[in-house]
């Protein structure tokens, strides 16, 4: 018999402390990041510059401030600089990793790869991935298209890259803010009538979700999304542009992963088996809507009661090499 899966704190960790230590991440690592001297990223990069010049001065800073990243904040500067400095690459990136994951999955869901699914009697069929894939696809290559050349705005890169150490914390701290801002905003839907009856239920009108459903959502909603749970965490803490992308690759990334319907080894739910998200907790939303508000962590809702543990957490496809 299956038992649920669920973990008191209070009890793990006495009567004093009521959550998982990390989560003091969301209070530590916006310090981390203030401490110490102020990143050096004033110098700006010049592409008419020769290659050289610039190459002397990253490389002048390369052995104080950024060994490992440097080189590869060298190499996109000098060969991709009319493309990574358009202000709409962050788009286009996020484009290109959502297109790439939910391709993906689609091909999971088209030879029934059951090792991973997390509801093996429901996958999509082609006409349901079709009818959410194609006109997400026609929207968003139109609009980032016309975009790209109507306003081919610059954004200023700077010649140095980050140190692996802010890095980190940066690419971190932009994901606990989010998070815990997809939280809020999302069970804002739910709890507002109106947002809940207008706006959300449009996402939801998927019960068992896939792939190309975690893009279907009321154009105001994706709006939000995009200013609550992307724009505001990497404003607030002054990213440097390469964190910010990395960032915003993962966050695509994993939001396509949380619908796909498939429980895969390099989900959260696997790598943070306490307080980790995925497709796994977050089917049970689309089934039990005031459940599972969460996204990348399901710490938020273990912390304000709103966690539905999986009965059974499925095995994922690190048993096997098809994923």
């Amino acid at each position: 018999m299956s038992s649920s899966k669920s973990f008191n704190w209070k009890e793990a960790l006495g009567s004093g402390l009521a959550v998982p230590p990390f989560m003091l991440l969301p209070l530590v690592s916006p310090f981390l990041l203030l401490w110490g001297e102020k990143p050096n990223w004033e110098s700006i990069y010049n592409p008419v510059e020769s290659v050289s010049n610039n190459s002397t001065i990253t490389n002048q800073v390369s052995s104080q401030d950024a060994v490992l990243l440097q080189p590869i904040w060298n190499y996109l500067l000098e060969n991709h600089f009319d493309f990574i400095s358009h202000f709409l690459f962050p788009a286009v990136l996020g484009l290109i990793c959502f297109i790439i994951t939910c391709i993906y999955f689609t091909v999971k869901d088209l030879t029934h790869d059951l090792n991973t699914k997390t509801q093996p009697e429901h996958f999509p069929t082609v006409k349901d991935m079709l009818e959410a894939a194609v006109p997400q696809l026609l929207i968003y290559f139109v609009a980032n298209t016309a975009s790209w050349f109507l306003f081919p705005w610059r954004v200023p890169l700077p010649l140095v890259a980050p140190t692996l150490w802010r890095f980190i914390l940066e690419v971190i701290t932009c994901t606990i803010v989010g998070d815990l801002l997809i939280y809020i905003s999302h069970r804002t839907m739910h709890i507002v009538p109106f947002l809940r009856k207008h706006i959300h239920s449009v996402h939801h009108k998927y019960h068992h979700p896939f792939s190309w459903a975690g893009g279907w959502v009321h154009p105001l909603e994706d709006a939000i999304v995009i200013g609550c749970q992307l724009v505001f965490p990497m404003c607030m803490i002054d990213c440097h542009p390469f964190s910010m992308w990395v960032f915003l690759a993962l966050w695509v990334i994993f939001l396509v992963e949380e619908h796909s319907g498939h429980d895969v080894w390099w989900s959260p739910y696997q790598f943070l088996p306490e307080g980790g998200g995925g497709a796994v907790p977050h089917d049970i939303h689309h089934v039990k809507p005031l459940k599972n508000f969460g996204f990348v962590l399901t710490v938020w809702d273990q912390m304000f009661g709103t966690y539905e543990a999986p009965e059974v957490k499925p095995q994922s496809s690190s048993s096997s090499s098809s994923s």
